[in-house]
């Protein structure tokens, strides 16, 4: 399947997903399977490509090479549960890479693991796996392997607000990135300055945003958190019709509930947009429901972002003992935690 130009990245994931079908040994057919199942991811189909990485796992069990071809699956259906909040089953995929002898398997397990408690908001846990990580890639010469390695610096440095850490190793995961010449790290990284110019500036990120919605073979996931970030990038702006229409042309689309940070994302563009009681009565309940989601999921960095969005809806409708508390509460946790970034915002807004 690289010989064909069809690895996880392509441009053209109808056709990785035909000339897959084609492949007939195992240990061929495990791989091929594996790109069927990211491109399947890129569409938004979620469970066919949960459905064709396990496939894969088992064709390379079958063809007696699990070192060669189930690691690289397990790695990436471990990626799709946490994009889609199952944080759990996520991380028994990379405990069991952990037991195997595949270097790059159980360090690329390892750094999905330290991003994984980086969503629990578990600082300690997501610096000792980096640590362990670093450790066992250092031995690797794959610039896709240094990319992601320096992609999960980056956040974990950026929502403890170490800036110098975040920006050098952004700095290091650009050249990687260009180094490697994977599309999937591309996305990533495209996702990653997304994240961390819309948390600092939502107008100036619009300059970033409008450039990443036109770069080709975006994941499903990329293409949702994407779009969300512009609608309230572009209301931030003050363009409200803008991030109205774009909030309209998007809300019927199937692949946005099956990821969580998408979901996150477009919850608070309704909460933003509220005007009227009957608005931000339905934005709350939205939220609200959100929110629970994420807490049963253990998602807790991002159930803190909802419920700053609650909080500020609260405050918008003249609730301020209500956003008050809510946000108190968030800050407290976040400081303790040592998510400095949010800590901080729920200071802010504890403060109105």
């Amino acid at each position: 399947p690289d010989d064909a130009g069809l690895r996880i990245g392509d441009v053209r994931p109808a056709r990785a997903i035909e000339a897959c079908a084609a492949v007939r040994d195992e240990l061929s057919r495990s791989l091929a399977l594996n790109v069927r199942g990211g491109a399947l991811n890129d569409l938004g189909r979620v469970d066919e490509a949960r459905a064709a990485y396990q496939a894969s796992i088992d064709a390379a069990v079958a063809a007696l090479r699990p070192d060669a071809a189930d690691v690289r699956a397990s790695v990436n259906l471990g990626v799709l549960n946490m994009d889609a909040g199952a944080l759990d089953a996520a991380e028994a995929i990379y405990l069991d890479l952990q037991t195997r002898n595949a270097l790059d398997g159980t360090g690329l397990g390892l750094l999905n693991m330290s991003d994984l408690a980086r969503g629990r908001a578990d600082v300690p846990a997501a610096r000792e796996r980096l640590r362990r990580a670093i450790v066992l890639l250092d031995k690797s010469k794959s610039q896709y392997y240094r990319a992601t390695q320096y992609l999960v610096e980056t956040l974990l440095a950026f929502e403890t607000s170490d800036t110098g850490a975040a920006a050098t190793a952004l700095r290091r995961a650009e050249a990687a990135v260009k180094a490697s010449g994977t599309g999937t790290i591309d996305w990533n990284l495209i996702l990653t300055k997304a994240r961390m110019q819309f948390a600092g500036d939502r107008r100036a990120a619009l300059t970033l945003l409008a450039p990443a919605m036109k770069a080709e073979g975006l994941t499903a996931l990329v293409q949702g958190v994407l779009t969300y970030m512009t609608a309230r990038a572009l209301l931030a702006d003050g363009q409200r019709d803008a991030a109205l229409a774009v909030r309209a042309t998007n809300a019927a689309d199937p692949r946005w509930p099956l990821y969580d940070e998408v979901r996150l994302h477009a919850r608070l563009l309704d909460a933003e947009l509220a005007t009227t009681p009957a608005e931000r009565t339905a934005a709350q309940a939205g939220l609200e429901a959100l929110r629970e989601k994420l807490r049963a999921d253990g998602f807790t960095a991002a159930r803190w972002e909802a419920e700053l969005g609650l909080a500020a809806l609260a405050s918008a409708g003249g609730a301020s003992a209500t956003a008050r508390a809510l946000a108190t509460s968030t800050a407290r946790e976040a400081t303790a935690a040592g998510f400095a970034r949010i800590a901080g915002l729920a200071r802010a807004l504890a403060a109105r």
